[in-house]
């Protein structure tokens, strides 16, 4: 385990794991076949862990048969779930407790960071239109290049950015932090930025 960049906050770092068996949230096996594909996860090892499906009608669903595919990844990971007895897989989200209420007590508190809009919210920005949909790389530069004083004003000046959500982290008080990517991929490697809002 190691420091994380939030205060109070832990990293536990794991070198190495195995895909053993899905659970039951179509969402996460979706990024299981797309790291299969792409080569990032070991496609025995999937298969080994999804034994519901016949390996060609995997690798089929994949387009890894060198037939192309007209399934998305979610759909597939829809189609191989329905083949698994009701209730015998894993619901993760019973892993946060049983009720909303205890969920929402074991999320982390809001890291400071993310607490308030960083300070080239509210300063005026010549170069980014309030009607422009801006792209992330120009979001990270206003913030290199803002002078990080305190706001002048307590109205931040809207700003649209467009890019992928690549991952998402629920924080209390109905806190959510996107992590806005330019080009989604399998890994977290491009450039990006983290954007804080209300929404549960």
């Amino acid at each position: 385990a190691g420091p994380s960049r939030f205060a109070g906050e832990a990293m536990l770092f794991v070198s190495l794991a195995e895909y053993r068996l899905a659970n039951s949230n179509p969402q996460h096996l979706r990024n299981v076949l797309r790291f299969a594909r792409d080569g990032l996860l070991n496609i025995k090892e999937v298969q080994r862990a999804l034994p519901c499906i016949e390996t060609d009608d995997l690798f089929n669903g994949l387009g890894m048969n060198g037939n192309p595919t007209n399934k998305t990844s979610g759909e597939l990971a829809s189609e191989i779930l329905g083949e698994f007895p009701k209730n015998f897989l894993l619901n993760p989200s019973n892993l946060m407790g049983a009720t909303n209420s205890h969920k929402v007590a074991l999320l982390p508190p809001v890291p400071s960071a993310f607490t308030k809009p960083p300070t080239f919210i509210y300063e005026d920005r010549p170069s980014m239109s309030n009607d422009e949909v801006v792209s992330i790389a120009s979001v990270l530069q206003a913030q290199v290049q803002s002078n990080n004083d305190m706001p002048s004003t307590d109205s931040p000046i809207p700003l649209t950015v467009s890019g992928w959500v690549q991952n998402r982290r629920r924080f209390q008080n109905a806190v959510s932090v996107l992590e806005l990517v330019e080009e989604f991929s399998s890994l977290a490697s491009s450039t990006e930025v983290n954007t804080a809002s209300n929404a549960p």
